[in-house]
């Protein structure tokens, strides 16, 4: 008898497991569901706008829409901008500051492009091991917090090493944002507060507003990930076969003017064109979400949507057969199709006032100060954590595009470099 109680206990343990799973199988499959999602580009659009979507429409108002689905933002960065603040004034005064804010004339371009170099030279040239992502990172990082929060960086001690600090502790807490069990208040989470108090002396904690992280998410988040990307694609992927690109982001890096920007290279391809197929192939966002409140068969419904960014911009139909393969030279003859397809910044109402000018080129700026540096005396090579070198393991495809993808390459300072 108790053989046969063992038995039965097994059995409705075994039938509960199953039941557990299938419950998790059918949340995961109606999250990811068309219902809740699309990539369609006038439907990305559309939801954006948050209107409306398919047969819904939304009682919730635009700005509301927006700022519900990054609830997580606010409790795991303890930020309030206009992606999270419930104050529809304050998001617009705060879009007006960083309008101006990343307003920069000639002479800040070449300023911020020699204060680049400066620093890229100077880690390349006392280094004999440098992490990859780190050093784009603190490259991304430095323009972020140098034109947005006109932090004096050059005066402050070990700041390098901060900013390697703030940018891995950053990351830590974005990963922990999208994860119920292991997502972390910011008033405890020491590591991200100590990071920012080495930076920021005077930083408060308990005021949500004056929270530099404000500032520094919208912009380092959307960048350094895709910077790393077109470095690796200029340097190792199909840029090998393509030196002229990466000569043409060189040259916008030595004269970060408007005209060098849009200047055709050698190979009719220009640094716009360099990062705008840098975004299409690799978006910083891979989905943009809109919350929904409607009402249907009598009862108030409520949901979040998705416009699937990246499946829109890796649509074979729109973008060609070669929709997964970087080509800049795609951006020669972009079709009207495609121009709505297109979506790294959003849409309107809500594109990212980077959108026309600083985001583009602050990313062609970080490039080509890097692939610069490096081609300096070629003195570097590529290797993953244990040594082994990567130069030849990417054969044209496309990258992977996950946070935590590229985290173990290593520059090495060749043998007979200088």
């Amino acid at each position: 008898m108790m053989r046969d109680f063992r038995a039965l206990n097994l059995l409705i343990l075994i039938f509960s497991a199953i039941n557990v799973i299938a419950v998790g199988l059918f949340t995961v499959s109606f999250l990811n569901s068309p219902r809740n999602k699309t990539h369609q580009p006038t439907e990305c659009r559309t939801l954006i706008q948050a209107h409306r979507f398919r047969a819904r429409r939304n009682f919730l108002s635009p700005h509301r829409a927006r700022i519900r689905p990054n609830t997580r933002l606010a409790f795991a960065f303890g930020i309030e901008n206009a992606f999270t603040t419930p104050d529809e004034e304050y998001a617009t005064h705060f879009v007006r500051n960083a309008r101006n804010l990343i307003n920069l004339q000639a002479q800040d371009w070449e300023r911020l492009a020699k204060s680049l170099q400066s620093k890229a030279n100077e880690l390349i040239s006392t280094a004999h091991r440098l992490h990859l992502a780190s050093v784009v990172q603190s490259l991304s990082l430095r323009i972020i917090l140098t034109t947005l929060l006109n932090a004096e960086l050059d005066t402050l001690p070990d700041a390098e090493k901060h900013m390697v600090s703030l940018a891995q502790a950053i990351n830590r807490a974005w990963v922990s944002s999208k994860n119920d069990v292991d997502l972390i208040e910011f008033a405890d989470n020491p590591g991200l507060q100590a990071s920012l108090s080495a930076l920021f002396p005077t930083f408060d904690g308990t005021d949500p507003r004056g929270n530099p992280l404000c500032w520094i998410l919208p912009g380092f988040e959307t960048s350094w990930r895709i910077n790393l990307r077109i470095v690796l694609e200029l340097l190792l992927n199909t840029g090998q076969t393509h030196p002229d690109w990466t000569a043409t982001m060189i040259a916008f890096a030595e004269n970060p003017t408007k005209t060098q920007f849009e200047a055709a290279g050698a190979d009719e391809v220009s640094a716009k064109d360099v990062v705008a197929e840098g975004l299409r192939l690799y978006p910083p966002t891979k989905r943009i979400y809109r919350a929904f409140e409607w009402e249907e068969n009598g009862a108030r419904h409520s949901d979040t949507f998705a416009a699937a960014v990246e499946a829109c911009h890796l649509a074979g139909r729109v973008w060609g057969q070669d929709a997964l393969k970087y080509n800049p030279l795609r951006w020669r003859a972009v079709t009207d199709v495609q121009k709505q397809a297109y979506l790294p910044f959003g849409g309107a109402p809500f594109e990212c006032p980077a959108k026309a000018v600083f985001g583009p080129r602050m990313i062609a700026l970080v490039v080509g100060v890097f692939v610069g540096v490096l081609q300096v005396g070629h003195g570097w090579r590529l290797v993953d954590k244990d040594g082994n070198g990567v130069n030849d393991v990417f054969g044209g495809e496309r990258l992977k595009n996950d946070r935590g993808s590229y985290e173990e390459l290593f520059l090495v300072r060749a043998a007979g470099g200088v």
